[in-house]
């Protein structure tokens, strides 16, 4: 199980959500995917690259 996250299109913010006074679950799926599609960021023109690197997408805390 992992904690709910739940995107709000009008303010366009993505926030975990309650049930009760505890933080929700679910199975781990919808907020793996959330997570992945708004989390990926473009590498900057001057950031150094991996040598064998060709995609410059990836984690925005990548190191």
């Amino acid at each position: 199980m992992d904690l709910a996250i739940i995107y709000n299109g009008t303010e366009l913010t993505l926030d975990l959500t309650t049930l009760d006074v505890d933080l929700a679950a679910n199975d781990g799926l919808h907020s793996a995917v959330l997570v992945s599609l708004f989390t990926d960021r473009r590498a900057a023109n001057d950031d150094l690259l991996p040598s064998s690197a060709l995609d410059r997408r990836g984690w925005w805390a990548d190191a």
